[in-house]
C-alpha cells in the first residue's frame, strides 16, 4: 500500500534523527522497536483509518513512552529516591527514609517498576517484598529535547505531554501529603478536555478501535446502543462517524448516551443534538 511506503520513510527518518543522540541510544532501542509494516495493511483491511493508526502515530506513541521514562527518572531525582537506591530497598523502606506518607506507596511503586521495566533498576523478590536497587547509572534526561521532537512529529501529542507534566509537578506535594493529586487535577478541566479528545493522537485510537468493534457487531436493523460513561463524547463521536462512513446509521433504532456528571450530559446533549438531530439519541443520567 502507498500508506506503508510513505510511513516507511517517516519511520527511518525519525529514527535517524534520534539515534545520533548517543546518550539516548539504549533507551530508543528499548522504547521504539522496529515494526513490520505489513501490520498497517492488516489494519486497513479490517476497516481502521490509517490516519489514526499510522506509522507516524506509532512513533509518537513510543516517544511518549520515552518521555514518560525520562520524566520518571527526573521525578525520582526530585523526590530524592535515587539516593536511597545504592542498596536494595523495599518501597516501604524508601517511604520511611524519605518521610513520605503511606498513601504515596502506590505512586512510588509505579515509578520504581517503570525504571525496573526499562532495565535501570535491579529487583529481587523475597518474603513477599520486592527490593529495588540501581542497576546502572541513570542516563541524563532530555525532556525539553524529547518534547520538541515529539511535537515536531505531531503537535497533537501536546495534550498528553501537558497532562504528564501537570501530574508530575504535583508528586512532591502528594508524597508529603500536602495536597490530594486527584482533587487538584480534577480542577483542571482543560487538561482533561484536551486529553480525552479525538484531536489527541495518543487517545483517539482507543475510540476508533471501540467504534470499529461496535460497528462490526451491528445487525442490519433494529440496533439499540447504550453507552455507559460517555464523558465528553469523543467515543460517541467516533462511533457515529464510523457508522456514517459505513452507511449504517439507519440501522440504529435507539442510542442512549449516559454519564453520571450533569455538566458532561449537558455538553453532550448540546453538541450532538445540534449536529446529529436526525439520530434517535437520548441523553440521561447513569449512576454507578
Amino acid at each position: 500500500m502507498t500508506a506503508s511506503l510513505s510511513n516507511r520513510y517517516c519511520y527511518e527518518d525519525s529514527l535517524a534523527r534520534m539515534l545520533p543522540e548517543s546518550h539516548l541510544a539504549s533507551l530508543v532501542q528499548f522504547s521504539i522497536p522496529r515494526l513490520d509494516l505489513r501490520f498497517f495493511d492488516i489494519l486497513a483491511e479490517d476497516g481502521f483509518d490509517l490516519e489514526v493508526f499510522s506509522l507516524k502515530r506509532y512513533l509518537g506513541y513510543m516517544m511518549v513512552e520515552l518521555y514518560g521514562l525520562h520524566l520518571t527518572i527526573d521525578l525520582l531525582h526530585t523526590l530524592k529516591v535515587t539516593e536511597c537506591l545504592e542498596q536494595p530497598r523495599t518501597a516501604h523502606e524508601i517511604l520511611d527514609m524519605r518521610g513520605f506518607g503511606e498513601s504515596f506507596e502506590v505512586p512510588l511503586r509505579w515509578l520504581l517498576k517503570r525504571l525496573a521495566e526499562a532495565g535501570l533498576l535491579a529487583t529481587k523478590t523475597g518474603d513477599g517484598e520486592c527490593t529495588y536497587q540501581l542497576g546502572v547509572a541513570l542516563p541524563q534526561t532530555r525532556l525539553d529535547w524529547l518534547r520538541t521532537e515529539l511535537l515536531n512529529l505531531d503537535s497533537g501529542f501536546s495534550a498528553t505531554v501537558n497532562f504528564l507534566d501537570a501530574a508530575a509537578s504535583l508528586y512532591l506535594q502528594i508524597a508529603r501529603q500536602q495536597i490530594s493529586g486527584e482533587a487538584v487535577l480534577l480542577g483542571k478541566f482543560k487538561l482533561w478536555a484536551d486529553y480525552f479528545s479525538n484531536s489527541n493522537p495518543h487517545y483517539a485510537p482507543n475510540n476508533l478501535a471501540s467504534a470499529v468493534l461496535a460497528a462490526n457487531c451491528l445487525r442490519p436493523e433494529g440496533n439499540r446502543i447504550l453507552e455507559v460513561g460517555a464523558g465528553l463524547g469523543s467515543a460517541t463521536e467516533f462511533l457515529i462517524k464510523t457508522l456514517k462512513q459505513r452507511d449504517r446509521l439507519a440501522s440504529v433504532s435507539d442510542m442512549q448516551v449516559t454519564d453520571s456528571v450533569a455538566f458532561f450530559r449537558r455538553l453532550l446533549q448540546r453538541n450532538f443534538e445540534s449536529t446529529y438531530s436526525n439520530l434517535p439519541l437520548t441523553f440521561r443520567d447513569f449512576r454507578y
